[in-house]
């Protein structure tokens, strides 16, 4: 499609259009993200991709940005006459950094010219099109100290260069859609999801996931930590600011009350599932108690064999860690890469491991969260628990179990 890029300049032919932003747990629409579309000279809409990529051809790209921060800034003007105190969402084109004077103030003038105040704005920035660390750390120190919020946006798309979120503490943090998609059936997407949620939080920032398009992406996103949801399941962009939060206001009370149901079958299959695990778990001690130590191996073995979701066993002396006994494991579950996992040997020092420091602090018994088996390289929890031989030696029994649910 060609884009007469001077024309839409000169007549500010650009109409914005506003995705509504959900935090699902307080129900409500919690901010706007706005998206300039371009108009044509017959009234059709142009995209984005269209109207900056004929931007970017004809070196008009800052004048573009401008005009659209201009826009939406109008068009956001206008939700605080209709009552509504919402966070506006403002994508800034981070590869200007390089040469746009970040220092400018065009930002704060064009907000205090609407009448906004910084603290409702939320810059997302693209770092990884940032060339210039220098110059993005200097707009975002510029912009916090205005009063501006900060999102970095894209994250977990393939290009994000995660250091930079230390020193750009950012307030927000989007993780992309393009690590969201296929989620539901991907337990490495949702492993990916998990630890950028858990270290969103530890630096202080709020989660959105982008571009939700099912209820099953929006369950998981929550479950996985996210607190705020965008995308076309809960509402697409549209001019009409009012109707599109109607429709995401009413989508986050259903996805709210899925959510609660999602939550309480998750949890009740973890929990028959960690019982599933005691149960194995003492039945196996049960069988250990009533065996002289040196038919250990023998016991594990026959327990290997015995149940389903078992991988492997080991058992260890409670005071030093040491392995008492070879790891046993399930014949049909051995190595996937040799050179990389393999069982860990009689006599081998478990001391430093998870699951030892707790027993040692006297819990009575410790399961992991799912890990990489160093002994097979299957996904795993392990299920420690102390007890006394026949002889009252202290031993800690462990047991690598497969888990149904992740």
């Amino acid at each position: 499609m060609s884009v007469d890029i001077a024309r839409v300049l000169r007549d500010e032919a650009i109409e914005t259009h506003f995705q509504p932003i959900c935090m699902i747990r307080e129900r409500h629409t919690f901010g706007y993200e706005s998206l300039a579309r371009g108009l044509s000279s017959d009234g059709e809409l142009i995209t984005p991709y269209c109207l900056f990529e004929a931007a970017r051809e004809q070196h008009l790209l800052l004048e573009l940005d401008r005009l659209c921060r201009k826009k939406a800034f109008e068009a956001f003007s206008r939700c605080a006459s209709n009552g509504e105190r919402p966070l506006l969402f403002l994508n800034i084109e981070t590869s200007l950094f390089d040469w746009d004077i970040v220092g400018s103030g065009q930002l704060c003038a064009c907000a205090a010219a609407c009448g906004i105040e910084p603290s409702k704005l939320v810059i997302e920035i693209v770092e990884s099109r940032a060339k210039d660390s220098t110059a993005l750390e200097q707009f975002v120190r510029i912009h916090r100290e205005a009063g501006f919020l900060i999102a970095l946006d894209d994250v977990g798309s393939g290009h994000s260069n995660l250091d930079r979120i230390g020193w750009l503490r950012p307030d927000f943090i989007k993780i992309d859609r393009s690590l969201i998609h296929g989620m539901p059936g991907d337990y490495y997407r949702r492993a990916v999801f998990k630890s950028l949620a858990d270290m969103a939080h530890r630096v202080g920032a709020l989660v959105v996931a982008e571009g939700i398009e099912n209820m099953d992406e929006a369950l998981l996103s929550l479950e996985l930590g996210a607190e705020i949801l965008q995308g076309y399941h809960l509402a697409r962009p549209d001019a009409d600011r009012v109707a599109a939060r109607e429709i995401a206001n009413e989508m986050s009370q259903r996805i709210a009350t899925m959510f609660r149901g999602h939550m309480i079958r998750s949890i009740m299959a973890r929990k028959e599932e960690h019982q599933s695990f005691s149960e194995t778990v003492e039945c196996i001690i049960s069988m250990l108690r009533e065996a002289d130590e040196g038919a250990f191996e023998e016991v594990l073995e026959q327990c290997a064999q015995s149940f389903n979701n078992l991988e492997c066993l080991y058992i260890l002396d409670a005071k030093s860690g040491i392995q008492v006994t070879e790891t046993i494991f399930d014949s049909a579950l051995g190595p996937a890469r040799p050179t990389l996992f393999r069982p860990a040997q009689k006599n081998a020092d478990h001391s430093m491991k998870e699951y030892f420091f707790p027993l040692q602090s006297g819990l009575n018994r410790y399961v992991t969260e799912p890990y990489i088996s160093m002994a097979t390289g299957n996904r795993c929890v392990t299920v420690s628990q102390p007890f006394d031989s026949q002889y009252g030696r202290n031993l800690i029994l462990c047991v690598d179990l497969l888990p149904a649910v992740l």
